[in-house]
């Protein structure tokens, strides 16, 4: 298609796979990074894309420099546990940041600006995550995600813009940080040792990252096939997977059984066995978008990916 996409965050886990699908698009990603960012993700294609270290050239620089047809904002700073230090870095990244962007948008007539969100922007402990529902963040993070989704509604009714909020669930893969669940348990599977886990009741909407990744590029499809100038948009899947599901399913894969410590890990608050329900009918009607990847299928991909990883391959 040819279009040149800006795109923060593109080194990322979602980002990187989000840069490599664009390519394969035929579109040009412009990635905005630090000079200190790790690019193993994307270092094999770096020839195909065009990037700009943030902290050596200016965001307005780069707008002033690039013909852009549109922003995929990906860059987030997120702290499990929030703290005084990092109220500073989180707001700067989560909020002035893209903000800054959507001004430039504005001055320079770009007309689509889509951003990740997180399902923490949701009350806890609701029967349904509808996306027309009202946002009651959790922690600080969701906090500043929340206060971007405000901002984005108002560039979208004083501008040219359609602003669309992709809330993102679970994703995994491969190429995932290392320490989330899901690497965690495989890894440790793989290499036949123990593994520490919370009672293990609590239930994941997850989402395989190549699914993530086809939804911010069809999102870029919007500008031409909806009318409503901001979105926010539930990326999820039909059906939830307790974390006792997820080593079945790994059980079942790798044909063996995983010597796991149930309860060794303790959660701030007690497991619910609660599925996590979707509303995804935006989604499927207004995005197009359905996730292709069964879980099976997934983690198979995952499995096999630190399985070479492990052995050097």
């Amino acid at each position: 298609m040819n279009r040149r996409i800006l795109i923060t965050g593109g080194t990322g886990f979602i980002g990187s796979r989000v840069v490599i699908g664009l390519i394969r698009n035929g579109d040009t990603p412009i990635v905005i990074k630090r000079s200190s960012s790790n690019i193993w993700r994307i270092e094999s294609i770096l020839d195909k894309l065009i990037f700009y270290d943030i902290d050596r050239v200016t965001i307005n620089d780069i707008f002033e420099r690039e013909k852009i047809d549109g922003v995929i904002n990906l860059a987030t700073y997120y702290k499990k546990r929030d703290s005084y230090e990092d109220i500073e870095q989180m707001i700067d990244v989560n909020i002035k940041f893209p903000t800054k962007i959507l001004e430039l948008c504005k001055e320079k007539d770009i007309r689509i600006f889509i951003t990740a969100g997180s399902y923490f922007q949701y009350k806890e402990n609701i029967n349904i995550y509808d996306n027309k529902a009202s946002m009651n963040a959790r922690n600080l993070y969701s906090a500043t995600k929340n206060a971007l989704d405000e901002i984005m509604k108002y560039y979208a009714s004083h501008s040219k813009l359609t602003t669309i909020n992709l809330i993102i669930f679970t994703p995994y893969g491969e190429m995932d940080h290392e320490e989330k669940v899901i690497p965690y348990i495989i890894r440790n599977a793989l290499l036949n040792k123990s593994i520490n886990l919370t009672a293990g009741f609590q239930k994941l909407n997850l989402v395989y990252v190549e699914d993530v990744a086809n939804a911010f590029i069809q999102a870029l499809e919007m500008l031409e096939n909806n009318t409503e100038r901001f979105l926010r948009i539930n990326i999820a899947n039909d059906n939830s997977y307790s974390i006792r599901d997820i080593v079945t399913i790994v059980e079942n894969i790798i044909g063996k059984h995983l010597e796991v410590n149930w309860g060794d890990v303790k959660t701030e608050k007690i497991d619910e066995d609660k599925s996590i329900i979707v509303d995804t009918y935006k989604t499927e009607r207004v995005l197009k978008w359905k996730p292709k990847t069964n879980i099976y299928e997934g983690i198979s991909r995952t499995i096999a990916y630190y399985r070479r990883m492990i052995n050097g391959n």
